[in-house]
């Protein structure tokens, strides 16, 4: 009975079995005519080709046709066979299948199209180049054996090596299925497996990128940690995004599909890679160089997507990486003769190198220059990308690299602080004590520098007699410089032993001609007497103010400026006097108005630390000093 059975089973088989082998040789030609697609279409003079094209051309990437794809990225041709149904077979239940042999195709059965991967040269919305089948409607078998069967064939899609699968077929025409379906899902998923460590090395970038972005967090004035964070960013998800869209019904080239973002940012990165190199290069002329990359950004984002070329994609990466390139070479040939660290020459090494990557990516795409060194290695049935392991171990030494760096630097601000505090408690001792009310004037001084130390000072000394000599100066500029040079001046205020307010003067101006590095100092010089006369010399300082009114007194020229000046001396008389610095006058709030000469009028009755109070709260921006004299009665 079972023998039975499979004898009745067998005609039945046989007649929903059809596997016609289309793979062998094709005729090809290149350029585009709807006439190739006619059954009586003479293409003896066509080359041949054999399907499926298994191996790939100089790129690495595409499969190429000899004589058909030889320049340029929108290129077509068609692929021609003629095909003998065999006797019995059922024309309502044909279907075709194709392997992945470009970006776009349509096919055509007797002259009649019968299905494509999207609109010919206008794929928005054309899945990712992988296996197809197509039904054959049978209006378009043709009566007898005899059929003819023509391929269009496009390349114009921004189709990165991740997405681009071998063609290995099938080629086939049987009865409606879903093999090339199941084939191309069975591709796609051994892709997945084979990229698993570029999804590993992204992993490790992303972490990279992290740690950058915290190092970073802690010190946000290194400019070249921000610009390496975004590009580690930009090169794992590169790699996650290609990984992510491998999937059958994946459409990578609608507007907001995988190639645009891919795009986004391979443009990103590039950028990211320049600035870097800025950040890290003492180069001249930034905005320049800064030109040069968004220049070549815009290229690379003015390509629409799905693009109808991709030249301006790979000559606005080319632009880029030529820059950064160019820039590392300018800073070696201009610190050629210096002596430079090794870890210097390692940084550039490798910004070289991924500059050089870049350039190499625009040099296979758009010149067809032969990729000598292959762009993935089989390790243990998976594929090591090249591109993600130089990324991957460059960007782990430069971060080692940088945050060496920061480090370094780290401790180098300690030791300044360190300085900077000493310098302080330096200038502080140099200073005469705050407060005090020995001989003819009590004397209170409040001293707020914008810094750790500045650049004004007040000095006092009281003679035998009971008179009390004050100064009150200020240097130009800020910083450990002024303070270097308000140390100068106390020295010479301290060896003066003149009691004239004029002579003092002279003397610091001479003592400070020639040595101010270009500076100056300003002072005010005042003798309290025990009969209650003040005479006072000035030397380009604020005027101080006599119980509550401005004391109009001639200001002669600053310290330090020309050797030989001559100071003159006036004399008046009161119970309270204010000196200030002009840090006072010149504090300025948010909306830029300065305190000014009336305020500091209005508030020159009140104690020295008041005064300074009010011009620190409506916004400081450079050294306050005040200093009030009392008479003692």
């Amino acid at each position: 009975m079972r023998w039975t059975v499979l004898l009745l089973a067998l005609p039945l088989a046989a007649q929903n079995a059809l596997d016609v082998d289309l793979s062998g040789p094709w005729r090809v030609h290149g350029g585009d005519d709807p006439a190739f697609a006619r059954p009586d279409f003479d293409d003896s003079q066509w080359r041949t080709v054999d399907l499926p094209l298994a191996t790939r051309g100089p790129s690495g990437s595409f499969q190429e046709i000899p004589g058909i794809v030889a320049s340029g990225d929108r290129t077509g041709f068609w692929l021609r066979r003629r095909v003998l149904l065999p006797a019995g077979t059922d024309p309502t239940r044909l279907a075709i299948s194709i392997g992945a042999i470009k970006d776009g195709v349509e096919v055509w059965v007797n002259g009649r199209r019968i299905g494509g991967t999207g609109p010919f040269r206008v794929p928005e919305h054309a899945p990712l180049p992988q296996p197809f089948t197509f039904d054959i409607p049978e209006a378009a078998i043709t009566p007898g054996e005899v059929q003819w069967i023509a391929l269009r064939v496009w390349r114009g899609l921004f189709v990165h090596r991740r997405w681009r699968l071998e063609d290995q077929g099938p080629y086939a025409l049987s009865y409606r299925g879903r093999a090339a379906t199941a084939a191309a899902r069975e591709q796609l998923r051994e892709r997945i497996v084979q990229n698993l460590p570029g999804v590993g090395f992204a992993a490790v970038t992303f972490s990279i990128a992290v740690i950058s972005a915290l190092a970073w967090w802690s010190d946000r004035s290194r400019w070249d940690l921000l610009w390496f964070t975004l590009l580690a960013l930009t090169g794992g998800g590169s790699i996650v995004l290609l990984v992510a869209t491998l999937r059958p019904e994946s459409r990578p080239f609608d507007h907001w599909g995988g190639s645009t973002f891919e795009a986004l940012l391979s443009g990103l990165s590039v950028v990211a890679q320049g600035e870097f190199t800025m950040a890290i290069l003492s180069l001249g002329r930034r905005w320049w160089w800064r030109a040069v990359l968004w220049a070549g950004f815009g290229l690379v984002m003015s390509v629409p997507f799905p693009p109808s070329g991709t030249a301006r994609f790979y000559w606005g990466q080319m632009i880029c990486g030529g820059a950064t390139m160019a820039m590392v070479l300018v800073d070696w040939r201009s610190k050629r003769t210096q002596r430079i660290h090794w870890e210097t020459w390692l940084v550039r090494l490798t910004i070289l190198l991924l500059a050089l990557a870049t350039v190499e990516n625009f040099a296979i795409r758009l010149l067809r220059v032969p990729n000598v060194v292959p762009t993935a290695f089989p390790v243990a049935g998976f594929s090591v990308d090249r591109q993600d392991l130089l990324w991957t171990l460059l960007s782990a030494i430069i971060l080692a690299m940088l945050l060496r760096r920061q480090a370094a630097d780290r401790r180098e601000q300690q030791r300044l602080a360190g300085e900077l505090e000493a310098a302080r408690l330096v200038q502080q001792l140099l200073f005469a004590p705050e407060s005090g009310a020995t001989g003819a004037a009590a004397v209170d001084a409040v001293y707020e520098p914008a810094q750790e130390v500045g650049g004004d000072f007040y000095w006092k000394r009281v003679e035998p007699d009971g008179s009390v000599i004050l100064a009150v100066g200020d240097v130009s500029g800020k910083g450990l410089k002024a303070a270097m040079l308000v140390s100068v001046a106390i020295g010479i205020l301290r060896t003066e032993r003149s009691a004239s307010p004029a002579a003092i003067l002279r003397t610091m101006n001479e003592g400070l001609a020639g040595h101010t590095g270009g500076g100056f100092v300003t002072c005010c010089c005042a003798r309290f007497d025990p009969d209650g006369a003040v005479t006072l010399a000035n030397a380009g300082h604020p005027s101080p103010y006599c119980d509550g009114r401005e004391w109009e007194v001639e200001a002669g020229l600053p310290l330090g400026i020309a050797a030989g000046a001559e100071y003159g001396e006036s004399v008046a008389r009161g119970a309270w006097f204010t000196f200030v610095s002009d840090g006072v006058v010149e504090a300025e709030n948010a909306k830029r108005e300065l305190f000014g000469f009336e305020r500091t009028r209005e508030v020159s009755g009140r104690s020295a630390q008041e005064i300074a109070d009010a011009a620190k709260a409506w916004g400081q921006n450079d050294d306050i000093t005040v200093v009030t004299v009392r008479r003692n009665a």
